[in-house]
């Protein structure tokens, strides 16, 4: 009996504890008690509403990467290593091989600053001075309103003649059809009305408004990773 008595009160004091007046107390689960809670609904929807939020929050630190402490830099560009490579140059007490690696990228990143600003350069040249020697007008919205032409608003061309859809190019079709109109009354001053009247070379003009806020809809697209990379650099 005092075997059985002693075995008793020993299964008696797992899953307890001694308190401070020396009475024996149950140990509480605070997980095993909120689910349990939960089940009985005796937490009130506000705390449900909090535990969500911070469920949510947590889980979108994980998504980040946040939780580990780390940043996000280009593997695959000299920006990426032009930033990392200090950085470990400096931890690892800047030994020589690691000092000539971040010499040579930041070699590179100043080489690529200045291609790209070159070509910059050059495009901005192409179209400030090329397209103006080639008479080329920034096309704004012309021909925008082509299913409302010949009659309604802002269906005047370039030329001053109103569109049509029969009558409307792209700049290089149309250049090259005014470029022989204009060349024929140079060679044949006297029959220049005759030739303005039976030669009509067309109208200037975008050719599918919608296709041109596709593609420029997509262009951005096409930027909104280089947008994230700079993002997660700063």
């Amino acid at each position: 009996r005092g075997g059985s008595a002693r075995a008793m009160s020993a299964r008696e004091r797992e899953g307890t504890r001694v308190s401070d007046a020396g009475n024996y107390e149950p140990i509480v689960d605070i997980d095993e008690a909120t689910r349990k809670a939960l089940a009985k609904g005796n937490i009130s929807r506000l705390h449900g509403d909090v535990s969500a939020k911070l469920g949510a929050a947590k889980l979108l630190t994980l998504l980040k990467g946040q939780d580990a402490g780390c940043l996000e830099v280009e593997k695959s560009s000299v920006y990426g290593a032009a930033l990392a490579m200090p950085q470990i140059s400096r931890s690892c007490g800047w030994p020589w091989e690691l000092m000539g690696l971040c010499v040579r990228n930041y070699l590179c990143l100043g080489l690529n600053i200045i291609l790209q600003g070159y070509i910059l350069y050059l495009l901005n040249a192409e179209e400030l001075i090329f397209d103006k020697l080639a008479g080329q007008m920034y096309m704004c919205n012309m021909g925008a309103n082509l299913g409302s032409c010949p009659d309604g608003p802002g269906c005047v061309g370039p030329l001053g003649t109103r569109y049509t859809p029969a009558r409307l190019y792209n700049f290089g079709t149309w250049s090259t059809r005014v470029f022989v109109r204009d060349s024929l009354m140079l060679m044949f001053p006297e029959q220049k009305e005759q030739i303005m009247e039976q030669i009509d070379p067309g109208e200037f003009g975008m050719e599918n408004s919608t296709c041109r806020m596709v593609c420029t809809f997509l262009f951005v697209l096409t930027l909104m990773g280089e947008l994230d990379g700079v993002l997660n650099m700063l």
